[in-house]
């Protein structure tokens, strides 16, 4: 058994210590950093949390729906950290049925493992946990606080993977079966991509600053790294309580005081954006309602305008009484993919989409989180993100829109571009 060692502080430089936890992430080898960019957050725990090296992992290929053993039996220890990362095309090891599209990278399937270092920020107090290793808690604290310069960065220009008319002619065919009523709505992407030789922290320190998100992470696994500034919270739980906090709905903001107050009451009327965000409350409801007590499924928030740094969003938050019988990996086995990134109903809108998109989404429409000491946790859905491969140098960038039966095919491709500037604008 490892013996850990815990040391805690007064947090003195919240910036220095954020920016030296970004850089031991993306020095090590499974590294994640979660941040909420100094978000007041109701259903948040740690203000900055980042663990990094391996003593022990789990990885579960995508299709095999004979997963949960193996993950509980890995996640039993109690007083540790667990990280987690989960690529969209996981929903095979919960959905019978395979994909024509195949990612055979790194990045498939559910990977847990079991940090070496643990470092968080919790009401003003820094905690370092060393699971493993030869440093101690003192020591890894005098290594963030040297934090070097980084390094040159190469500008990337990301060119779009599928023509203007493809896109607009799968959303055409998308709408067929909305109309159909094979569907109510489904989210449909599309992926932008670049070469070049990026500074991962650059890029991610940028992005930061311009959306100022309140679930960004950055994470590294061997050669891949994720860049996310997402807004999303997929699932928390806090005690037995879950939370979900779907987002949909999506207006501009404006420098004029007066014209980015009638933005966000104009989204806040809009029945499109309304009913796409109404339809996935309903579904998330339903997925939780499978692992709640009985009558605990609530919507304490619905339809609310969120001002973030570049957008307005709708933002609706559904919680639910975890049942005693039921744990996490049954949570995700119930809710996964979320309903944001898939649609309505969820399984005919997967194979939809299955269908008419060109590209996996890897761990696009995925998460990222924590298990804690605690038993509870917290993950995000990976959108505005970039992954990168150090080797390759590809950088790859998804977005996408919810297509209902009111929505302009033209419109929603012009969406998806505003969507990837402000990746574009964090490359270059």
């Amino acid at each position: 058994m490892v013996r850990q060692k815990t040391w805690k502080t007064s947090l003195l430089d919240l910036e220095q210590i954020r920016h030296g936890l970004q850089q031991a992430v993306v020095n090590h080898p499974d590294g994640l950093l979660l941040d909420t960019n100094g978000w007041n957050d109701a259903y948040g725990k740690y203000e900055l949390l980042a663990g990094w090296g391996n003593l022990g992992s789990v990885q579960i290929t995508a299709g095999d729906q004979d997963w949960k053993p193996a993950i509980r039996s890995f996640t039993r220890r109690a007083e540790t950290f667990h990280l987690f990362r989960c690529n969209y095309e996981f929903r095979h090891s919960i959905e019978s049925g395979g994909s024509r599209h195949k990612d055979e990278r790194a990045l498939h399937g559910l990977y847990v493992w079991r940090p070496a270092v643990v470092v968080r920020v919790e009401d003003g107090t820094l905690t370092i946990m060393v699971q493993g290793g030869k440093k101690g808690p003192s020591t890894v604290f005098n290594d963030l606080l040297r934090t070097a310069e980084t390094g040159g960065h190469e500008s990337c220009t990301l060119a779009p993977c599928q023509y203007r008319e493809d896109y607009i002619d799968a959303v055409q065919q998308m709408l067929q079966h909305i109309h159909r009523g094979d569907i109510y709505e489904a989210n449909y992407c599309t992926e932008f991509a670049g070469t070049a030789a990026i500074d991962p922290l650059q890029v991610y320190r940028k992005l930061c600053k311009a959306i100022q998100p309140p679930m960004s992470a950055l994470g590294r696994w061997n050669d891949d790294l994720l860049i996310s500034a997402s807004p999303e919270r997929y699932l928390a739980k806090r005690g037995n309580r879950i939370i979900s906090q779907p987002i949909k709905g999506t207006a501009a903001r404006y420098a004029d005081p007066d014209q980015d107050k009638a933005s966000a009451v104009a989204l806040e009327a809009s029945q499109k954006e309304r009913s796409e965000n109404v339809m996935i409350v309903d579904l998330v409801r339903n997925d939780l309602s499978r692992t709640a007590q009985k009558g605990s499924v609530q919507v304490p928030r619905l339809l609310e305008s969120v001002p973030f740094s570049q957008v307005h969003h709708l933002v609706s938050t559904v919680t639910s009484a975890l049942r005693e019988d039921k744990d996490l990996w049954d949570v995700l086995e119930t809710t996964f993919p979320m309903g944001s990134m898939t649609g309505a109903p969820k399984i005919s809108a997967m194979q939809i989409i299955d269908a008419l998109e060109q590209q996996s989404r890897k761990l696009y429409s995925g998460t990222v989180g924590y298990l804690d000491v605690d038993g509870d946790w917290d993950s995000s859905v990976i959108i505005r993100s970039a992954l990168y491969n150090q080797s390759t140098q590809r950088v790859s960038v998804s977005v996408g829109s919810a297509i209902t039966a009111a929505s302009d095919p033209a419109a929603e491709y012009d969406e998806c571009l505003l969507k990837a500037g402000a990746l574009q604008r964090a490359l270059s």
